[in-house]
């Protein structure tokens, strides 16, 4: 049965490695401006050792003012020595992250003691839900970041493995969370949130077992965060508690209470609880998750949301039951130590459920699918925990039916979507500048409305870093502390084609949906 199992797993990475490898360099067509800036940035990091600032190996990098952290460039700086620049090695690293959550996924039911057929289905869940597949196929730090954590998790929660002695593999869980805290901001944040659940499953009077662990990742935490001041700040200003408009909101709710009931109810407590109660709500529709997803283009397929139907009614039911395993045992005996000994697995699935939730439901744009890749990854483990409650047949019908899904998700994710890309990609700009470069002479002017072409341009002229430096001018900051390119060797980016001087006799403009040059 074991070697059959590892078949199976080893079929399923197969197929899954395939699907996500196949044409990943030109779907989506073309880097968008994140993937961009993390790509050229690397290649600077590479060749020079700085960013695109000039900073020597900086914690915070850089982009048109927004700010990343350096753990996705540092792999691409590897990837790019071994195998090159391309888009496809830019998004190798979320690929091979995807590809690890559906081992992990595996490991973690097999750690849980679940059975072979219940640890493989939870492969096939994670290798079949929609917006991990479509995560894996872009350069997403949280999807890096995600499988870090996942892993020091597992380390740390789990049983030593093989030959690792407890302190060996907590040395590892903690080196993990490290990487993971630098690559995407979501595991430094929940560092607090874990550190009691680290004490309590090691046993509280049992220091010697939880110390190590505690004061490093502590350690880390405090480090991290105030280390990271800058972007610590900016993101701040995406919550609810930083945004303008709900500021306001916030003040006409308060004038709108007197007397007792503005003590009651006309606080910023009721009130931020309330918008942060509406986007759980949210996070936890059926639009969201199964039919449309959220508002940001490029998080998921046109007209399709983020986990097959499958996953979402399962993976609500097995929260449900695995709340009420714990309640009963609660009603057995309040003792903590029984409790926790009864469904240790319960709790820890339910908890961490609840705070994979906070990185979205606190921001303006919520719900919001990269903030809530760790609350996919909780539902997808609840769909099969409800399958090991319900036992019976309905696992194999599960499985199927999500495998027919899957398979009708794929098929218009390589037939439709290439028909259909999100406008805000503004697609064959790499074709367009690369002509331009080899059929023109004398100053270009981009009109780049939104400010990020000069990043796209330099990646996709693999612009040198001595002339990148030596020619690149940025715009002051706009109000939200963005900082545009204005000039890159010969190429002038404009807000409208008006804009250009008399010397720029090229044009480069999109137009009806395309990109259009023009010359004068």
């Amino acid at each position: 049965m074991k070697r059959l199992g590892t078949s199976f797993l080893v079929l399923i990475i197969f197929l899954s490695f395939g699907a996500r490898l196949y044409k990943l360099d030109t779907l989506p067509q073309i880097l968008n401006r994140d993937e961009a800036g993390l790509a050229y940035n690397a290649l600077l990091l590479k060749e020079t050792g700085r960013d695109e600032w000039g900073k020597s190996w900086p914690i915070t990098l850089e982009s048109f003012g927004d700010y990343k952290l350096p753990g996705y460039p540092v792999l691409l700086v590897a990837l790019f020595s071994v195998l090159g620049t391309s888009d496809a090695v830019v998004r190798l690293p979320s690929l091979l992250a995807g590809i690890s959550l559906i081992i992990l996924a595996y490991s973690i039911a097999k750690q849980s003691k679940w059975g072979e057929p219940y640890s493989l289905m939870l492969a096939v869940v994670v290798a079949t839900t929609p917006v991990f597949f479509f995560y894996s196929r872009i350069a997403f730090e949280a999807m890096v970041g995600l499988a870090l954590l996942l892993n020091a998790l597992l380390l740390l929660f789990g049983k030593p493995f093989g030959k690792f002695t407890r302190t060996t593999q907590d040395i590892l869980g903690i080196f993990l969370w490290l990487f993971a805290a630098i690559t995407y901001n979501t595991p430094l944040l929940l560092i607090p949130f874990f550190l009691p659940v680290v004490v309590l499953s090691r046993g509280i009077e049992s220091y010697k077992k939880w110390l190590l662990p505690i004061f490093a990742l502590s350690t880390i935490f405090i480090g991290l965060f105030f280390s990271q001041v800058t972007l610590t700040s900016q993101k701040s200003g995406i919550t609810l508690f930083n945004d303008e408009t709900t500021r306001e909101a916030a003040d006409l709710w308060y004038g709108s209470f007197s007397g007792a009931n503005q003590k009651l109810f006309g606080n910023k407590y009721f009130y931020y609880s309330t918008l942060m109660f509406k986007n759980t709500v949210a996070t936890f529709s059926p639009s969201f998750l199964m039919s449309r997803g959220g508002s940001h283009p490029l998080h998921q397929l046109p007209g399709s949301g983020h986990v097959l139907v499958t996953v979402y009614l399962f993976g609500i039911l097995g929260l449900i039951l695995a709340l009420v395993t714990c309640i009963k045992r609660m009603q057995k005996t309040l003792k903590w130590k029984k409790i926790i000994a009864y469904c240790s697995f319960e709790l820890l699935l339910l908890y961490t459920t609840v705070i994979s939730l906070a990185p979205s439901i606190v921001t303006v744009d919520a719900p919001h699918a990269t903030r809530s890749l760790l609350f996919f990854f909780c539902l997808s483990v609840a769909s099969v925990y409800a399958l090991k409650q319900l036992k019976g047949n309905i696992g194999t019908l599960f499985i199927v039916v999500s495998i027919l899904l899957f398979s009708q998700y794929l098929t218009k994710y390589f037939t439709e979507y290439p028909l259909s890309q999100p406008d805000i990609l503004h697609v064959g700009f790499d074709t367009v500048i690369r002509d331009v470069e080899s059929t023109t002479i004398g100053p270009v002017a981009v009109v780049d409305g939104d400010g990020f072409q000069y990043i796209l341009t330099a990646w996709y002229l693999q612009t040198p870093p001595d002339l990148f430096f030596t020619t690149i001018v940025k715009q002051l900051p706009n109000s939200y502390g963005f900082k545009y390119g204005q000039q890159l060797d010969r190429y002038h980016f404009i807000g409208q084609s008006t804009d250009r001087t008399d010397s720029e006799k090229t044009v480069v403009e999109w137009k009806a949906g395309s990109w259009q040059v023009e010359t004068f």
